[in-house]
Formats: structure tokens, C-alpha cells, sequence
């Protein structure tokens, strides 16, 4: 659009120079800014991990209890870790409702 008002202009007979765009924000950082974001990912990150620790180690003795319910004897690790998982994040979903 730009070039057709310099080409109209031109045709006019009068050497017209185009405005000067408005220029964009900055999306560059401080130092400062860019070592906050990674100090706040890095806290994220670690606490995501203790996070998934915690919910392993919890998951690990609710299926351990089952085990124990049936006197440590037969069943499926696979089947006590699934039903631990589906009550411990149950629980989670519950609580995270109220």
C-alpha cells in the first residue's frame, strides 16, 4: 500500500518520502530480567520434580499396602501399582476440588 501512495505521488510529480513506521517494542531482556527467568524456570523445574518424587514414593506405599493387605502373597506388582496410581491421584483431583 506504502508503494502505490510513493507511485501515485511520483506520477503527481512530487518527490514524496514515506513516513517512518512506528517501531515495534523491544523484546530483548535486561540481563537481570533473562537470568530472573531462568532462576524461576530452574525453581519450577525442581519443584515439578519433587513434586513427581513425592507422588512416586506416595503411589509406591499405597501399592505396597495392597500387596500387604493380601499377606504378601501372589498378585500382579503391575495391577497394585495401577490401582495405587488411580487412588493417589484420585485423592489428588479430590482435594485439589475443595
Amino acid at each position: 500500500m506504502a508503494k502505490k501512495a510513493m507511485a501515485n505521488a511520483a506520477a503527481a510529480g512530487g518527490a514524496s518520502v514515506p513516513a517512518p513506521r512506528a517501531s515495534k517494542p523491544s523484546a530483548k531482556k535486561t540481563k537481570a530480567a533473562a537470568s530472573e527467568t531462568v532462576a524461576g524456570n530452574d525453581v519450577a523445574a525442581a519443584t515439578l520434580a519433587t513434586t513427581a518424587e513425592e507422588a512416586h514414593q506416595q503411589i509406591a506405599k499405597i501399592a505396597y499396602g495392597y500387596w500387604a493387605a493380601r499377606g504378601f502373597q501372589g498378585g500382579s506388582q503391575s495391577e497394585d501399582w495401577l490401582r495405587a496410581e488411580q487412588e493417589y491421584y484420585g485423592r489428588s483431583a479430590l482435594s485439589a476440588g475443595r
